[in-house]
Protein backbone atom coordinates (compact mmCIF):
# COMPACT_ATOMS: atom_id res chain seq x y z
CA UNK A 1 0.00 0.00 0.00
CA UNK A 2 2.82 2.39 0.88
CA UNK A 3 4.44 1.66 -2.45
CA UNK A 4 1.23 2.53 -4.31
CA UNK A 5 0.92 5.79 -2.37
CA UNK A 6 4.56 6.64 -3.08
CA UNK A 7 4.11 5.96 -6.79
CA UNK A 8 0.92 8.07 -6.87
CA UNK A 9 2.67 10.95 -5.11
CA UNK A 10 5.59 10.65 -7.50
CA UNK A 11 3.25 10.83 -10.50
CA UNK A 12 1.53 13.89 -9.04
CA UNK A 13 4.87 15.61 -8.48
CA UNK A 14 5.94 14.89 -12.06
CA UNK A 15 2.62 16.11 -13.46
CA UNK A 16 2.80 19.28 -11.35
CA UNK A 17 6.38 19.90 -12.45
CA UNK A 18 5.41 19.44 -16.10
CA UNK A 19 2.49 21.81 -15.65
CA UNK A 20 4.80 24.45 -14.18
CA UNK A 21 7.29 23.98 -17.02
CA UNK A 22 4.54 24.30 -19.64
CA UNK A 23 3.03 27.40 -18.06
CA UNK A 24 6.44 29.04 -17.75
CA UNK A 25 7.16 28.21 -21.40
CA UNK A 26 3.88 29.74 -22.57
CA UNK A 27 4.44 32.84 -20.41
CA UNK A 28 8.14 33.28 -21.16
CA UNK A 29 9.42 36.47 -22.77
CA UNK A 30 10.52 34.57 -25.86
CA UNK A 31 7.20 32.79 -26.37
CA UNK A 32 5.00 35.85 -25.72
CA UNK A 33 7.11 38.04 -27.98
CA UNK A 34 7.07 35.37 -30.70
CA UNK A 35 3.30 34.94 -30.56
CA UNK A 36 2.67 38.68 -30.60
CA UNK A 37 5.20 39.20 -33.38
CA UNK A 38 3.48 36.64 -35.61
CA UNK A 39 0.05 38.11 -34.94
CA UNK A 40 1.23 41.68 -35.58
CA UNK A 41 3.07 40.64 -38.72
CA UNK A 42 -0.09 39.04 -40.14
CA UNK A 43 -2.35 41.98 -39.31
CA UNK A 44 0.06 44.73 -40.50
CA UNK A 45 1.78 42.93 -43.38
CA UNK A 46 5.10 43.02 -41.48
CA UNK A 47 5.12 46.80 -41.08
CA UNK A 48 5.52 46.68 -37.29
CA UNK A 49 7.77 44.78 -34.92
CA UNK A 50 7.42 44.22 -31.19
CA UNK A 51 10.06 43.91 -28.50
CA UNK A 52 9.62 42.90 -24.86
CA UNK A 53 12.50 43.50 -22.47
CA UNK A 54 11.51 40.92 -19.85
CA UNK A 55 8.56 39.04 -18.38
CA UNK A 56 7.79 37.85 -14.87
CA UNK A 57 5.09 35.30 -14.05
CA UNK A 58 3.67 34.24 -10.70
CA UNK A 59 1.52 31.12 -10.73
CA UNK A 60 0.56 31.64 -7.11
CA UNK A 61 -0.74 35.18 -7.66
CA UNK A 62 -1.94 34.49 -11.22
CA UNK A 63 0.00 37.52 -12.41
CA UNK A 64 2.09 38.37 -15.43
CA UNK A 65 4.28 41.44 -15.94
CA UNK A 66 5.91 42.52 -19.19
CA UNK A 67 8.57 45.23 -18.99
CA UNK A 68 9.99 47.62 -21.61
CA UNK A 69 7.39 46.98 -24.32
CA UNK A 70 7.91 48.52 -27.77
CA UNK A 71 5.69 48.37 -30.85
CA UNK A 72 7.45 50.26 -33.64
CA UNK A 73 7.58 50.36 -37.44
CA UNK A 74 10.27 48.06 -38.78
CA UNK A 75 12.96 50.35 -40.31
CA UNK A 76 13.83 47.89 -43.07
CA UNK A 77 10.17 47.41 -44.00
CA UNK A 78 9.56 51.18 -43.97
CA UNK A 79 12.51 51.75 -46.30
CA UNK A 80 11.32 48.99 -48.61
CA UNK A 81 7.83 50.47 -48.76
CA UNK A 82 9.21 53.93 -49.47
CA UNK A 83 11.15 52.52 -52.42
CA UNK A 84 8.07 50.70 -53.71
CA UNK A 85 5.59 53.52 -53.04
CA UNK A 86 3.63 51.39 -50.57
CA UNK A 87 4.18 53.33 -47.33
CA UNK A 88 0.81 53.86 -45.59
CA UNK A 89 -0.28 57.42 -44.86
CA UNK A 90 -0.84 56.66 -41.17
CA UNK A 91 1.82 55.16 -38.90
CA UNK A 92 2.08 54.78 -35.15
CA UNK A 93 4.55 53.91 -32.40
CA UNK A 94 3.89 52.59 -28.88
CA UNK A 95 6.17 52.10 -25.90
CA UNK A 96 5.46 51.41 -22.23
CA UNK A 97 7.56 50.86 -19.12
CA UNK A 98 5.42 47.89 -18.12
CA UNK A 99 2.18 45.97 -18.63
CA UNK A 100 0.93 44.09 -15.56
CA UNK A 101 -1.91 41.57 -15.52
CA UNK A 102 -3.50 40.29 -12.30
CA UNK A 103 -5.95 37.44 -11.94
CA UNK A 104 -4.82 35.94 -15.24
CA UNK A 105 -6.52 32.91 -16.78
CA UNK A 106 -3.35 31.17 -17.98
CA UNK A 107 -5.29 28.53 -19.90
CA UNK A 108 -7.01 31.26 -21.94
CA UNK A 109 -3.60 32.88 -22.46
CA UNK A 110 -2.13 29.63 -23.80
CA UNK A 111 -5.06 29.39 -26.24
CA UNK A 112 -4.37 32.91 -27.53
CA UNK A 113 -6.95 34.82 -25.50
CA UNK A 114 -6.63 37.40 -22.73
CA UNK A 115 -8.73 37.06 -19.58
CA UNK A 116 -7.67 38.94 -16.47
CA UNK A 117 -9.15 40.60 -13.43
CA UNK A 118 -7.08 43.72 -14.00
CA UNK A 119 -4.47 45.20 -16.32
CA UNK A 120 -2.18 48.16 -15.65
CA UNK A 121 -0.04 50.02 -18.19
CA UNK A 122 2.69 52.26 -16.81
CA UNK A 123 4.03 55.27 -18.74
CA UNK A 124 2.73 54.45 -22.24
CA UNK A 125 3.91 56.69 -25.07
CA UNK A 126 1.77 56.70 -28.22
CA UNK A 127 2.63 58.61 -31.39
CA UNK A 128 0.27 58.63 -34.39
CA UNK A 129 1.41 60.34 -37.59
CA UNK A 130 -0.70 61.08 -40.69
CA UNK A 131 1.03 62.18 -43.90
CA UNK A 132 -1.52 63.91 -46.14
CA UNK A 133 0.98 63.97 -49.01
CA UNK A 134 1.11 60.18 -49.13
CA UNK A 135 -2.69 60.00 -48.85
CA UNK A 136 -3.09 62.44 -51.76
CA UNK A 137 -0.82 60.29 -53.94
CA UNK A 138 -3.17 57.38 -53.51
CA UNK A 139 -0.94 55.43 -51.16
CA UNK A 140 -2.22 52.25 -49.54
CA UNK A 141 -5.08 52.84 -47.14
CA UNK A 142 -6.69 50.61 -44.58
CA UNK A 143 -10.21 50.85 -43.24
CA UNK A 144 -9.84 51.69 -39.56
CA UNK A 145 -12.17 49.62 -37.40
CA UNK A 146 -13.78 50.87 -34.22
CA UNK A 147 -12.96 49.06 -30.94
CA UNK A 148 -16.29 47.19 -30.87
CA UNK A 149 -15.66 45.94 -34.42
CA UNK A 150 -12.16 44.76 -33.52
CA UNK A 151 -13.42 42.88 -30.45
CA UNK A 152 -16.33 41.34 -32.37
CA UNK A 153 -13.92 40.03 -35.02
CA UNK A 154 -11.60 38.49 -32.40
CA UNK A 155 -12.27 34.79 -32.07
CA UNK A 156 -10.36 34.31 -28.83
CA UNK A 157 -11.79 35.32 -25.46
CA UNK A 158 -10.96 38.85 -24.37
CA UNK A 159 -11.97 40.13 -20.94
CA UNK A 160 -10.34 42.72 -18.72
CA UNK A 161 -12.49 43.67 -15.77
CA UNK A 162 -10.43 46.76 -14.88
CA UNK A 163 -7.84 48.58 -16.99
CA UNK A 164 -5.65 51.32 -15.54
CA UNK A 165 -3.19 53.56 -17.36
CA UNK A 166 -0.82 55.91 -15.54
CA UNK A 167 1.61 58.61 -16.70
CA UNK A 168 0.58 58.30 -20.34
CA UNK A 169 1.53 60.61 -23.19
CA UNK A 170 -0.30 60.60 -26.55
CA UNK A 171 0.74 62.72 -29.52
CA UNK A 172 -1.09 63.02 -32.83
CA UNK A 173 0.72 64.73 -35.70
CA UNK A 174 -0.38 65.50 -39.23
CA UNK A 175 1.61 66.72 -42.23
CA UNK A 176 -0.50 68.95 -44.47
CA UNK A 177 -0.35 68.81 -48.27
CA UNK A 178 1.62 72.06 -48.37
CA UNK A 179 3.36 71.50 -45.03
CA UNK A 180 7.06 71.15 -44.31
CA UNK A 181 6.71 70.09 -40.68
CA UNK A 182 3.79 68.23 -39.11
CA UNK A 183 1.39 69.97 -36.76
CA UNK A 184 0.94 68.10 -33.47
CA UNK A 185 -1.52 67.93 -30.62
CA UNK A 186 -0.48 66.36 -27.33
CA UNK A 187 -2.47 64.72 -24.55
CA UNK A 188 0.01 64.77 -21.68
CA UNK A 189 0.05 63.28 -18.18
CA UNK A 190 -2.76 60.93 -19.17
CA UNK A 191 -4.42 58.59 -16.68
CA UNK A 192 -7.27 56.22 -17.45
CA UNK A 193 -9.51 53.82 -15.57
CA UNK A 194 -11.82 51.57 -17.61
CA UNK A 195 -14.16 48.70 -16.73
CA UNK A 196 -15.93 45.83 -18.52
CA UNK A 197 -13.73 45.43 -21.59
CA UNK A 198 -14.80 42.13 -23.15
CA UNK A 199 -15.99 40.36 -26.29
CA UNK A 200 -17.83 37.59 -24.43
CA UNK A 201 -21.42 37.94 -23.23
CA UNK A 202 -22.51 36.58 -19.88
CA UNK A 203 -25.63 34.51 -20.74
CA UNK A 204 -27.00 35.13 -17.24
CA UNK A 205 -26.72 38.91 -17.38
CA UNK A 206 -27.64 41.77 -19.65
CA UNK A 207 -24.54 43.21 -21.40
CA UNK A 208 -22.93 46.02 -19.41
CA UNK A 209 -21.36 48.89 -21.36
CA UNK A 210 -17.66 49.47 -21.02
CA UNK A 211 -17.04 52.71 -19.15
CA UNK A 212 -13.90 54.80 -18.82
CA UNK A 213 -12.73 57.97 -17.12
CA UNK A 214 -9.71 59.75 -18.59
CA UNK A 215 -7.73 62.72 -17.26
CA UNK A 216 -5.07 64.53 -19.30
CA UNK A 217 -3.54 67.88 -20.16
CA UNK A 218 -4.88 69.03 -23.54
CA UNK A 219 -2.03 70.42 -25.65
CA UNK A 220 0.12 69.76 -22.60
CA UNK A 221 -1.58 72.67 -20.81
CA UNK A 222 -5.35 72.44 -20.07
CA UNK A 223 -6.52 70.02 -17.34
CA UNK A 224 -9.22 67.96 -19.06
CA UNK A 225 -11.56 65.10 -18.22
CA UNK A 226 -13.41 62.65 -20.47
CA UNK A 227 -16.08 60.14 -19.40
CA UNK A 228 -17.09 57.41 -21.86
CA UNK A 229 -19.81 54.73 -22.01
CA UNK A 230 -19.41 52.30 -24.91
CA UNK A 231 -21.63 49.35 -25.87
CA UNK A 232 -19.07 46.85 -27.15
CA UNK A 233 -21.72 44.30 -28.19
CA UNK A 234 -23.79 46.51 -30.47
CA UNK A 235 -23.14 45.89 -34.21
CA UNK A 236 -23.55 49.63 -34.76
CA UNK A 237 -21.75 52.38 -32.88
CA UNK A 238 -23.42 53.10 -29.53
CA UNK A 239 -21.23 55.57 -27.69
CA UNK A 240 -21.75 58.46 -25.30
CA UNK A 241 -19.19 60.73 -23.71
CA UNK A 242 -18.92 64.00 -21.87
CA UNK A 243 -16.13 65.99 -20.34
CA UNK A 244 -14.51 69.27 -19.47
CA UNK A 245 -11.54 71.30 -20.69
CA UNK A 246 -9.89 73.67 -18.25
CA UNK A 247 -8.69 77.21 -18.84
CA UNK A 248 -5.50 77.50 -20.90
CA UNK A 249 -3.29 79.91 -22.82
CA UNK A 250 -4.35 79.86 -26.47
CA UNK A 251 -0.72 79.89 -27.61
CA UNK A 252 -0.46 76.24 -26.55
CA UNK A 253 -2.26 75.38 -29.81
CA UNK A 254 0.51 76.88 -31.98
CA UNK A 255 2.28 73.53 -32.17
CA UNK A 256 -0.78 72.34 -34.09
CA UNK A 257 -1.89 75.44 -35.97
CA UNK A 258 1.39 76.92 -37.17
CA UNK A 259 2.62 73.89 -39.11
CA UNK A 260 -0.78 72.46 -40.05
CA UNK A 261 -2.78 75.54 -41.04
CA UNK A 262 -0.09 78.23 -41.25
CA UNK A 263 -1.66 80.50 -38.64
CA UNK A 264 -0.53 81.50 -35.16
CA UNK A 265 -2.19 82.47 -31.90
CA UNK A 266 -0.33 85.50 -30.49
CA UNK A 267 -2.38 85.98 -27.34
CA UNK A 268 -5.65 84.95 -25.73
CA UNK A 269 -7.14 82.52 -23.28
CA UNK A 270 -9.37 79.50 -23.83
CA UNK A 271 -12.06 79.59 -21.17
CA UNK A 272 -13.08 76.38 -19.43
CA UNK A 273 -15.80 74.48 -21.25
CA UNK A 274 -18.01 71.41 -21.08
CA UNK A 275 -19.03 69.11 -23.91
CA UNK A 276 -21.35 66.16 -24.42
CA UNK A 277 -21.81 63.69 -27.26
CA UNK A 278 -24.18 60.79 -27.85
CA UNK A 279 -24.06 58.35 -30.73
CA UNK A 280 -26.98 55.95 -30.51
CA UNK A 281 -27.17 54.88 -34.15
CA UNK A 282 -29.35 51.86 -34.80
CA UNK A 283 -29.07 49.79 -38.00
CA UNK A 284 -31.46 51.18 -40.57
CA UNK A 285 -32.44 54.23 -38.51
CA UNK A 286 -30.49 56.64 -40.73
CA UNK A 287 -29.64 58.98 -37.88
CA UNK A 288 -27.84 59.50 -34.58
Amino acid sequence: MRQVVAIALGVLVVVAALAVVLVRHYTSTRYIQGQLARSIARSTEHLYRIRIGSSDVSLRRHSLKLSDVELLPDPAEVESRIQNGRLPATRMAFTANSLTLEGVDFWALVRGGLVARSAAIDSPRVIVHLDRKIAALGGPTRSHKMPHEVLAATRRAIRIDTLRVAHGDVRYSELALAGVRPGSIRFADLSLTAYNITNRRDPKRRPIPAVAQIHFLLAGAAPSELNIAYDLFSPALRLTYDGTVGRMDGRAFNETLLDLEGCRVKHGQLDSTRFQFARQHLPGSGGD
